[in-house]
């Protein structure tokens, strides 16, 4: 059924495809943290207490959940109270440091990821989307 402001809802949805305007997958995870715009492309891993994730402040830690996103295409979990974590596609995401477009990105401090060395790539997170020279956070696209 569709209301007045183009809004279909419905129970169940049977088609042959779905276009969307953005590109990634996300769901909503209860944090101790309140989701606002300035968390948009950190880093969130499993939490060590009742709620499900918290901001990720390890080095090269493998309990990366996902990255806050800002508009994914496919929102799950949308009715809870949480941060929106995108989970699979393209998003921004805040790295520390240089990298390359295709360098592999791992966590490091502050919700934020690195290029990682060669040693490190077993603890990936993203592939960089594009190149970065700052040595200073930044925001940059990356493929999870």
């Amino acid at each position: 059924m569709r209301n007045a402001s183009s809004n279909i809802n419905c129970n169940i949805l049977y088609g042959t495809a779905i276009k969307a305007n953005y590109a990634d997958i996300a769901e909503k995870y209860t944090s101790k943290i309140k989701y606002s715009d300035d968390l948009i492309g950190k880093v969130f891993k499993i939490s060590n207490d009742e709620f499900d994730v918290d901001i990720c402040n390890e080095e090269l830690s493998l309990k990366v959940v996902g990255i806050v996103t800002r508009n994914p295409s496919y929102l799950m979990n949308d009715l809870i109270d949480g941060i929106p974590l995108g989970l699979k596609g393209l998003l921004e995401v805040y790295v520390i440091g240089p990298c390359k477009k295709g360098d592999i990105l791992v966590s490091t401090s502050n919700g934020c990821l690195r290029a990682a060395t060669k040693d490190e790539e077993v603890f990936k997170v993203a592939l960089a989307s594009e190149s970065s020279n700052e040595n200073e956070m930044k925001l940059i696209k990356c493929i999870l």
